[in-house]
């Protein structure tokens, strides 16, 4: 085998085990494939409320726990503050999910956003996942 052919075989190889690696990451969640509608999983939960900036974000957290977070009673009341406080935070420029754990009809979903560790734990909620509450 020639240098050249050699030089081929192995940028071959390492293209075919970039593509492998790839292919993996999306196949176990981790490709971001959680899309921009409402979220389909707890991870995609998590990684939607961490990177969100807008009103939907508010629309994650069950009503009562965001009705306690921002202090307003009222779902709506609670939603406007909640969208009035998100407007324009910045998001983590990296989210990274380490573990989920589900324990009967709940599932704590464990992640580092920028860095910093955080906890959510999710339940579905009227068919749909919603944050039940926070990791203090």
């Amino acid at each position: 085998m020639t240098r050249v052919s050699r030089r081929a075989a192995l940028v071959a190889g390492l293209a075919a085990l970039a593509v492998a690696v790839v292919v993996a990451v999306l196949l176990v969640g981790g490709g971001g494939g959680c899309g921009d509608g409402y979220p389909d999983s707890p991870e995609c939960l998590a990684e939607a409320f961490v990177t969100r900036t807008d009103a939907s974000k508010c629309d994650l957290v069950e009503p009562a726990l965001l009705q306690q977070i921002v202090r307003v009673r009222g779902a709506a009341a609670a939603r406007e503050r909640c969208a009035r406080t998100v407007a324009g935070q910045p998001a983590p420029e990296e989210i990274e999910i380490v573990e989920r754990e589900a324990t009967g009809d709940t599932v704590v979903v464990e992640f580092f956003a920028d860095g910093d560790e955080g906890s959510i734990t999710t339940r579905r909620v009227d068919g749909r996942w919603r944050i039940v509450s926070f990791a203090e």
